[in-house]
């Protein structure tokens, strides 16, 4: 539609009209390139080049972040970005040895029944299905991460994650609040901080794109939606809440133990655990979009520090065997 028809698209249905409104930003190059040369199939060509140019950025910048330097190490951390996987086949056992419960729909959930909606999408699954909130979020969160000390510019760096996934923008913002107190608690200069938070920079973007963004999703959020996918909270009972610790025991509190001694003193790290311990309380969506979705930045950050606290875990076993051997 964004190739063959005038933009803003419009639809007329018996009578009424209404607009496009979804997570068009990874569309909108390839879409205007189609347009251009009014060919849905050269949009779709654009597209493919665009999202791999997106995970080569993502990929550089988490380089950058990590400092690592070896062939070897970047081998491996390139082929852990489309395969890193929370081990969901684990939690499905332990959730059927413990309980009577079974898991219902498509491989990918850990549970889908009773209305109890729960699911972590690994990085195979977001890129084949959700690509547009996936890669370009991603390349958002690292280089968030790269500049978490320059408050001033967070607006700016953040804001245009609503147009690629509002729900994931959802899931960066208490990244955002945990990064800003971090910051204040180590500065301890409250009124620098105040003039960060308030910066130019920030104030311009929220009135400029922020208000171009506010009017455009409007055209969403004020439309008529069924009661049903609204926001509400999941109903655990006694009976079900054991697929709720049974999801938490193998998805996340392993990541949590593991990174516990090299992160006691990140913010980032305490507050990507939480957030992913209190989603599955909530709902919102037909398939309960926020929990799928909203859990994508907080997941890619554990990816970044698991695969870095690995290598680190390597590198000091290898030195422990080196000293042993010159020892001997």
């Amino acid at each position: 539609d964004l190739v063959q028809r005038d933009w803003p698209v419009l639809y007329f249905n018996n009578g009424e009209k209404s607009m496009l409104t979804y997570y068009i930003g990874q569309y909108l190059v390839p879409a205007a390139i189609g347009k251009a040369l009014s060919s849905v199939r050269v949009a779709e060509v654009v597209l493919y080049i665009w999202n791999v140019l997106g995970l080569v950025l993502v990929f550089l910048n988490i380089l950058i972040f990590t400092k690592v330097g070896t062939f070897l190490k970047q081998l491996v951390f390139a082929w852990m970005i489309p395969f890193f996987s929370i081990p969901l086949w684990l939690s499905q056992v332990l959730l059927q040895m413990v309980s009577e419960f079974d898991t219902l729909g498509a491989g990918q959930w850990f549970y889908y029944a009773d209305e109890i909606m729960i699911q972590y999408s690994n990085n195979y699954t977001l890129l084949r299905w959700v690509f547009p909130q996936t890669i370009p979020i991603w390349l958002m969160v690292v280089v968030f991460l790269l500049n978490k000390e320059k408050i001033r510019h967070y607006v700016f760096v953040l804001l245009p994650a609503l147009l690629f996934g509002t729900i994931t923008f959802v899931g960066i913002l208490p990244l955002t609040v945990g990064a800003a107190v971090e910051n204040i608690f180590k500065t301890k200069k409250t009124k620098e901080w105040l003039k960060q938070i308030f910066s130019a920079e920030n104030i311009f973007m929220s009135l400029t794109l922020g208000m171009i963004l506010l009017f455009y999703f409007l055209g969403n959020v004020t439309g008529e939606k069924p009661e049903e996918i609204g926001f509400s909270v999941m109903q655990y009972t006694k009976e079900t809440i054991v697929i709720y610790v049974c999801f938490v025991m193998i998805n996340i509190l392993p990541y949590a133990i593991l990174l516990l001694k090299r992160h006691k003193s990140d913010l980032i790290y305490y507050v990507s655990i939480l957030s992913l311990f209190i989603l599955p309380f909530f709902k919102m969506g037909m398939y309960n979009d926020l929990v799928m979705r909203a859990s994508i930045p907080a997941l890619f950050v554990l990816m970044i520090y698991v695969v870095q606290n690995l290598f680190v875990r390597v590198e000091n076993y290898s030195e422990s065997i080196g000293a042993r051997i010159s020892l001997l």
